[in-house]
């Protein structure tokens, strides 16, 4: 599935409901300092929880931080975890797949409701 093209280029990616309601929980738990941006030291721990192997997850951290600042947004940490979900469903992980539909991204011992 491609993204749909709009003129100004593809249509920007847009969580569900449900999608944003359990991304921004979680990224509260790793927004500690309420900056609205998160380094991969913090995020990592929960990475790490989805169970994927670490190549997974240095591929879903090159994927939203490109320019390798170590920093991410909110919004940019809401695809990250749309890329764990998609890998964990044995999707290929690409930006241009954030549109198809998946589970939402299981952790162990991470408050997600």
């Amino acid at each position: 599935m491609t993204m749909p093209i709009t003129p100004n280029g593809p249509r920007p990616w847009r969580p569900a409901m449900q999608e944003t309601r359990v991304y921004n929980n979680l990224f509260s738990l790793v927004d500690t300092e309420r900056k609205d941006a998160v380094t991969r030291d913090a995020v990592w721990p929960l990475l790490v929880k989805s169970g994927l192997h670490s190549v997974y997850l240095n591929r879903i951290w090159q994927l939203v931080d490109p320019s390798g600042h170590k920093l991410i947004s909110r919004r940019k940490f809401h695809m990250a975890m749309k890329l764990v979900s998609m890998a964990q469903s044995g999707r290929p992980l690409s930006l241009e797949n954030l549109g198809d539909a998946t589970p939402l991204p299981a952790f162990d011992d991470a408050e997600q409701r």
